[in-house]
């Protein structure tokens, strides 16, 4: 039983633990803000996008000249932005510009390991129309 009284570097055990527990919970915060930031960034180019689209097919009620002014706004407000296939499309009648454009977040582990790459992929779909003034 002299095994159970010896204690000694057992404190340095607990702590080399927590330490690591410590960095992972690190890791997953920093590459969760990441994704978050890119989201919201997402968001808003996409708004943009989407905007622009809009006013462009009120002007002209030709979807190519919509979509095409959407990948020139999205190429403008960041151009590591990308259209998602299928990711430009107008309502006809209301003139309803949906853009669906996607982003890889730049994180520390997520996108490097196969099983979290898809939370490193930001995909975000916005909708907005033609201006009612």
């Amino acid at each position: 039983m002299k095994w159970l009284a010896d204690d000694s570097g057992l404190i340095g055990k607990i702590a080399i633990v927590w330490l690591l527990i410590l960095a992972l919970v690190l890791v997953a915060a920093v590459d969760a803000a990441s994704i978050a930031f890119t989201t919201y960034k997402l968001s808003d180019v996409g708004t943009a996008a989407a905007s622009e689209g809009a006013l462009a097919f009120d002007r002209t009620h030709d979807v190519r000249d919509a979509c095409d002014r959407v990948v020139q706004v999205m190429k403008k407000e960041d151009p590591a932005v990308r259209l998602t296939k299928g990711g430009c499309s107008v309502e006809r009648p209301s003139g309803l510009v949906t853009v669906k454009v996607r982003k890889d977040a730049s994180t520390l582990v997520a996108q490097r390991i196969p099983w979290t790459e898809e939370f490193a992929t930001v995909v975000v779909t916005e909708t907005a129309g033609p201006p009612s003034l």
